[in-house]
């Protein structure tokens, strides 16, 4: 089956975070192939877990490393820096 082709207009409408089959197939990796990089710990952009089980990618690193200027980015924001923010349980 072939690798879908994504444009940057379907990637920034994904949202903040996303799911880790999402940025595999974004990155051109296969389910197996995200998973077992997230287990070495050597996926392509920063990725963090939520809770045991879910793990989440940010979209800002992933536009960065395909070289995609993302016109919401802040002034602020340092290039090759994830958009996370600290969060509070309640």
């Amino acid at each position: 089956m072939p690798q879908r082709k994504w444009t940057a207009e379907e990637i920034r409408a994904l949202g903040l975070v996303i799911d880790v089959e999402t940025a595999g197939s974004i990155l051109g990796l296969s389910r197996t192939q995200a998973y077992a990089a997230i287990q070495r710990d050597d996926f392509p952009v920063p990725f963090y877990r939520v809770g045991d089980h879910r793990i989440r990618v940010p979209v800002q690193p992933i536009l960065r490393l395909l070289g995609i200027d993302d016109e919401n980015v802040a002034d602020d924001d340092q290039p090759g820096t994830p958009d996370l923010r600290v969060v509070p349980d309640n």
